[in-house]
């Protein structure tokens, strides 16, 4: 009689292909997950930035620039030059060569001021979150009636699942809740 060799049975290995299908299920979403809560701090870490740079702007200049009708992103471009006050203008991780509210195509935050036409005194800057599309509709922040209302608004908040909609914003109007 001959020795059997030992080995594993067919059972024995489809039980282990089993759980690693079982593990392999319940980690994939987790990673992916994990990659959109990235994207998201960093667009926040992003208007951050480009607020703290309008604010900058805004010391030196007495008020913010307005947006003259052209493309978001060269009237934020002023930002950097002359005086730098941000590096170099972030693009929107979830925006691909998108037409923004103003009707110019961009790859960046979008930006839009408010006040009077010679000196804004607000601002608002946009990405569009997760589900890449513009659900943030027009907003109308009235300055001399130091009114807030927002019209056909959806901001993303994470607590809705990471791909739901809404667009994430960051603004000079102080007190600004939706």
């Amino acid at each position: 009689m001959s020795a059997r060799k030992p080995a594993f049975t067919l059972i024995e290995l489809l039980i282990v292909v089993a759980i690693i299908g079982i593990l392999a299920a319940i980690a994939v979403p987790n990673f992916l997950n994990a990659r959109t809560k990235a994207l998201v701090a960093r667009m926040e870490s992003d208007l951050k930035a480009l607020g703290d740079a309008m604010v900058m702007y805004q010391l030196d200049n007495k008020c913010f620039f307005g947006w003259m009708g052209s493309n978001p992103y060269q009237e934020l471009r002023r930002l950097t030059s002359p005086v730098a006050y941000i590096a170099a203008i972030p693009a929107d991780p979830f925006r691909r060569t998108f037409r923004s509210t103003h009707d110019s195509e961009t790859t960046n935050y979008d930006y839009t001021s408010y006040g009077p036409a010679k000196c804004m005194n607000a601002w608002l800057l946009h990405g569009l979150g997760p589900d890449a599309d513009e659900d943030t509709g027009v907003f109308n922040l009235d300055p001399i009636l130091s009114e807030k209302t927002a019209f056909k608004t959806l901001l993303f908040q994470v607590s809705n699942g990471i791909n739901s909609s809404g667009d994430v914003i960051h603004t000079s109007w102080h007190g600004l809740s939706f």
